[in-house]
């Protein structure tokens, strides 16, 4: 049940960093599978719950979202159920309640409740910055997100994380210092890539160093420098990468 536990966890980190359905669906079925042989893996179910909400959160992968989050909601609660004082599932029950039942009020409890069993938990904490980013608080979000990476300092998705919240910020320079920070620790972070193409653009108007700065080969990163070429009025390069990206 572990080596399963393990093999999904990878995919499910791996599908954190880019926003990449693919995949957190595959790793759905071995979280599944893990819990088929140890039915009362807690940890197994709240990190199910919270893979099948970041799918649904950001588009299911043409699953149905609302299966997605009745099934997120239930492994949370299945969660809490064997293990009450596992901060991860308290976790798992936050992130249900912020970006699938939007109850913010909800979250901010359960966030609150894993960080009093475990006051570092790098997930609790990141979930109370996107509570208050969420409601434009930025200084206390980067606050909560830097508590966060300086648990977890080999977290690429939070160094971004950082940097986004950076550019929401205006903090162009520092944005481009964590997204560079977040290539470093990994250099298949396109979120990374987009975070530092995009302070380029937005402090200089460099186009043409947003475009060096965009190079990959990922779908989001060819829609990207789709629509810098537009700014250069390269309508044709444009639309000829348009047609590269799927649906």
């Amino acid at each position: 049940a572990f080596d399963l536990f393990l093999r999904a966890e990878y995919l499910s980190l791996r599908g954190d960093l880019n926003r990449d359905t693919a995949q957190w669906k595959a790793a759905i079925p071995l979280y599944r599978q893990a819990i088929a042989a140890d039915p009362g893996f807690a940890l197994a179910y709240a990190r199910l719950s919270m893979t099948l909400g970041s799918l649904a959160w950001f588009g299911g992968g043409g699953e149905d979202f609302t299966r997605l989050a009745e099934e997120s909601r239930r492994d949370a609660e299945r969660s809490l159920q064997l293990a009450p004082n596992l901060a991860t599932a308290q976790a798992a029950m936050g992130y249900y309640h912020l970006t699938l039942h939007v109850d913010l009020q909800a979250a901010s409890r359960a966030f609150d409740a894993a960080l009093a069993l475990r006051p570092n938990d790098a997930d609790a904490l990141a979930g109370r910055a996107f509570i208050d980013r969420r409601q434009s608080r930025f200084g206390t979000a980067l606050d909560w997100l830097q508590q966060a990476f300086a648990h977890d300092p080999r977290n690429s998705w939070l160094a971004t994380e950082i940097g986004s919240t950076c550019m929401m910020m205006d903090r162009y320079d520092e944005a481009q210092t964590w997204a560079q920070r977040a290539l470093t620790l990994d250099p298949t972070n396109t979120d990374a890539t987009l975070v530092r193409s995009r302070a380029i653009l937005v402090q200089s108007g460099d186009v043409s160093g947003a475009l060096a700065a965009s190079d990959g080969d990922a779908p989001t990163l060819r829609y990207w420098r789709a629509r810098l070429l537009t700014l250069q009025r390269q309508y044709a390069a444009a639309s000829k990468l348009l047609e590269s990206v799927p649906d």
